[in-house]
């Protein structure tokens, strides 16, 4: 087939296009279209393009009138561009996020998340900030009560609790504060708290004292409290279970 009988110049911005999602199509892309159309609707003029979509309707966010094409009635859910639609997206974003937050009327006490959680116990809520995804439910809170992008930053809880999402209990800091406010509130998983542990309390405290150099060897321990060789040393060293 000759390129002549498929190919089409635009009238916006002149250029050549193949038409092939709609056989009356004469623009090469939405943007055009969107443009043509606003310029008709601003001079009053209602070409045969014009005539030939839906009447015009005025865009949700910038409340401007633009005329809907045929073959893409619900492009940008009723905005009359991409720039809109984003911004109409964030809004209807918003509002499902809130709708998954059990509001308290106190703010001092906690909005627990309803919605979906992983298995740390944090909601999940997947929503674009400033060109970066984000996934956690306080980041997401923090960020739409405050405006502020927590970026680098996490999201700390005053409470404690990994589900809440009052905004008043969340402050942001680094990883290193985050690991420092765990320690100084007590939620450190250190000895038999961690779930990776194999070894009592009681234990480790019967290694160091049964531990004496060339006598009662780390080997000779490891093999009596059935682990390695190098964690019988890490605790005789204090490299671990540095708390007791």
């Amino acid at each position: 087939m000759a390129l002549s009988k498929i190919t089409s110049v635009c009238p916006v911005c002149s250029t050549p296009f193949y038409r092939k999602s709609h056989p009356e199509q004469r623009f090469c892309s939405r943007r055009c279209s969107s443009f043509f159309n606003r310029e008709a609707i601003s001079k009053g003029v209602k070409n045969a393009c014009a005539a030939k979509r839906r009447p015009p309707v005025k865009c949700r966010i910038c409340k401007q009138s633009f005329y809907r094409p045929l073959n893409l009635a619900n492009a940008f859910k009723g905005t009359c561009s991409k720039q809109c639609a984003v911004i109409r997206n964030f809004e209807i974003r918003t509002k499902r996020f809130w709708s998954q937050v059990a509001i308290t009327a106190n703010p001092d006490k906690c909005w627990l998340w309803v919605g979906k959680s992983v298995t740390k116990g944090y909601g999940t809520f997947h929503l674009l900030i400033e060109g970066k995804k984000e996934s956690r439910a306080p980041r997401v809170s923090y960020y739409l009560f405050y405006k502020i992008a927590p970026k680098e930053l996490q999201a700390l809880h005053r409470c404690d609790t990994p589900l809440c999402c009052n905004p008043h209990h969340l402050f942001l800091g680094t990883h290193q504060e985050n690991m420092l406010d765990r320690t100084n509130k007590g939620r450190n998983q250190d000895g038999e708290k961690s779930p990776n542990s194999k070894l009592t309390i009681e234990q480790v405290l019967k290694i160091r004292e049964l531990y004496v150099p060339k006598q009662y060897t780390s080997y000779r321990l490891a093999k009596e409290f059935n682990t390695c060789q190098q964690n019988i040393i890490d605790i005789i060293h204090r490299k671990c279970w540095k708390h007791i």
